[in-house]
């Protein structure tokens, strides 16, 4: 069984400058999700030392209202000192698919 979902159009992003929004348009992750595509955003920035090995890997999550906006301020620095950032919209969030019912925001759903 497929659960309704709805994409918010890119449009919507570009309207209205967002103060700070330097990383563009995300690349999508596709899931499978209990019979329908998910798509899910993210980004990867890297150092800027193309040259070398980056540090670690930062995965920087974000919780609830918000979407990887709330993270802006914090990929710079962490990018200067030599790691890749990878940020990511939870699905219901930002960029990525939201399921239309309610009762698709559940705990084990998010897990899966």
């Amino acid at each position: 069984m497929s659960i309704p979902i709805i994409r918010t159009p890119v449009s919507c992003f570009e309207k209205i400058p967002l103060p700070g929004w330097v990383f563009g348009r995300p690349t999508y992750f596709t899931s499978q999700l209990f019979g329908s595509s998910i798509q899910m955003a993210y980004w990867i920035i890297e150092p800027h030392k193309r040259d070398t090995t980056a540090k670690e890997t930062i995965l920087l999550t974000h919780g609830q209202p918000t979407w990887s906006y709330l993270n802006r301020r914090l990929v710079q620095s962490l990018v200067n000192e030599g790691h890749r950032v990878i940020m990511f919209d939870q699905v219901g969030f930002g960029w990525s698919d939201k399921p239309l019912n309610i009762k698709d925001y559940t705990y084990q759903r998010n897990v899966n």
